[in-house]
């Protein structure tokens, strides 16, 4: 039962707000929040491969929506943090809050901060495919696991553990800094 909000463009708000209902993005969404706003979305973000999702900032937007249902549930275009904080709050859910999107790219300035156990999973239920463009992407004392990594500047930070089941790249000046790094045999570390 209840609703769901359709977005066909754009939330902005100048002052923090929450979205409790579910959103599907029945067009390329895209988040603006004002510096020092949080806007929090709790319901589950969904949508086709098609309809990515932007944020903006300068603000923070945090999700914490839980995928419990499938691999093949939530948002299924890719994530572009340009500027802000993009918080992911899984919950300990089995596919996160943002399951089965296409990948997460984050921007020079940007943050990507994960918040509990598997926050991210990619298409399917794969593990997401992360590209930090100088952004910092950290990880808040729990077990997240990584696709295709690659580093365009930037820094991974964190107190948990990153499972890397994919191959990194590294290609610009970047900072690892995080409790544990956990990479899957036979996969390779490249250093450009």
């Amino acid at each position: 039962g209840g609703y769901t909000l359709t977005l066909n463009g754009y939330i902005s708000t100048s002052n923090s707000a929450t979205v409790s209902a579910p959103v599907n993005l029945g067009s390329p969404g895209t988040f603006n929040v004002a510096a020092g706003q949080t806007l929090t979305v709790s319901g589950l973000i969904s949508g086709t491969n098609g309809n990515s999702l932007a944020i903006n900032g300068p603000g923070t937007v945090s999700l914490t929506g839980q995928n419990n249902s499938g691999p093949s549930d939530g948002m299924a275009g890719a994530v572009t943090v340009n500027a802000g904080t993009l918080s992911l709050n899984s919950g300990g859910s089995t596919y996160g809050t943002l399951g089965n999107v296409a990948g997460i790219t984050v921007g020079s300035g940007a943050i990507l901060s994960l918040q509990g156990n598997n926050a991210i999973s990619g298409s399917a239920g794969a593990a997401c495919n992360i590209t930090v463009n100088s952004g910092t992407v950290t990880n808040n004392g729990g077990s997240q696991t990584l696709g295709l990594l690659t580093l365009n500047g930037g820094t991974l930070a964190g107190t948990g553990t990153f499972n890397l089941a994919g191959d990194v790249f590294v290609n610009a000046n970047a900072v690892i800094s995080v409790q544990t790094v956990s990479p899957a045999s036979a996969k390779s570390f490249n250093v450009v």
